[in-house]
């Protein structure tokens, strides 16, 4: 997973992009163990998000807890973080993705944020 480095959050909601990249590649299946037209949906990954937050008086928050991702490819996640008025001047943001069929396989980035 990768995200920037820093990131300067001046508005409430103000959106980190996080990419989420599925390195893995798609199981073998056997194609009558499936109906027709399904192997369109078998070549994905869905992960699992948990954002966490590091600093007093920020707030960071998920729109939606799940990502489906293509084995290969990679999509972006949003994290909206705001602070209050008497926010520490700086926290981390730290979002974690974990495989909902390999639950072992797991990826953290962690972002700079200041006011």
């Amino acid at each position: 997973m990768e995200a920037q480095a820093e990131l300067k959050a001046g508005r409430p909601d103000t959106p980190i992009a996080f990419t989420l990249k599925n390195t893995g590649q798609a199981a073998e299946t056997d194609p009558a163990a499936h109906f027709a037209g399904s192997g369109a949906y078998l070549n994905a990954d869905v992960y699992r998000l948990s954002v966490t937050v590091e600093g007093k008086g920020w707030t960071a928050r998920l729109l939606n807890a799940l990502a489906a991702v293509e084995s290969g490819g990679s999509r972006t996640a949003k994290v909206f973080v705001s602070h209050e008025a008497a926010s520490s001047p700086s926290a981390k943001v730290t979002l974690r993705a974990v495989s909902e069929s390999d639950p072992t396989k797991a990826a953290t980035a962690t972002v700079s944020v200041s006011k």
